[in-house]
């Protein structure tokens, strides 16, 4: 989570170096944003904390898209939508007593409603909080010695925070780091304000 809010602040710092606070963007009833990302944090992060040797033995396949809808509702707020994609292809080689080898695939769906609070813009920097609920989806397929976790749906929280940095009137990036139900961890696009 510090890494993610590092990466805020940098981005963020970068805007107001750039414009002056007093100036809003977007700020309004009515204001859209379209946004379009792939998660940073597991293919970063995933393996970081895993030992050497299954670092050593094992491949990862990441492919983690995003695609959200956003709709100002007065000046600080903002309602919106996700829906997410995980498809994760993990193959483990090692020859040993204990395991032999085996390939996992992991796919989740996810989707979500959302309320976001603006704390603070400026003409080219937004960062904002934001709470909501979702309902995830997730199957597993197996082969080898590894026995698949059964298929799995819940509802759950949904919490985050994130900035924007807008290159253009319509055109910007942004990083967001969110808790639940969506897989990505730490997730990173394009937006398109309208």
């Amino acid at each position: 989570m510090r890494v993610i809010t590092l990466i805020q602040i940098v981005i963020f710092i970068i805007g107001i170096s750039i414009d002056c606070l007093s100036q809003d963007r977007q700020g309004k009833k009515g204001s859209s944003v379209l946004m379009v990302g792939h998660d940073l944090g597991r293919p970063i992060f995933g393996q970081a904390f895993a030992s050497p040797d299954t670092r050593a033995s094992t491949k990862y396949n990441y492919f983690i898209p995003s695609l959200g809808y956003e709709y100002g509702v007065a000046k600080k707020w903002s309602v919106g939508s996700k829906l997410g994609y995980y498809n994760v292809y993990k193959e483990y080689n090692r020859n040993s007593m204990s395991l032999n080898s085996y390939t996992l695939r992991e796919k989740k769906v996810a989707v979500s409603v959302f309320a976001n609070y603006y704390l603070i813009r400026s003409k080219k920097a937004e960062w904002y909080a934001g709470a909501g609920a979702g309902y995830k989806r997730t199957t597993f397929t197996a082969t080898g010695d590894y026995i698949a976790d059964p298929n799995n749906a819940e509802f759950s929280l949904l919490f985050k925070t994130g900035c924007r940095y807008y290159f253009s009137k319509h055109f910007g990036a942004f990083v967001e780091g969110e808790y639940q139900p969506f897989p990505s961890v730490v997730l990173a696009g394009v937006v398109y304000s309208f």
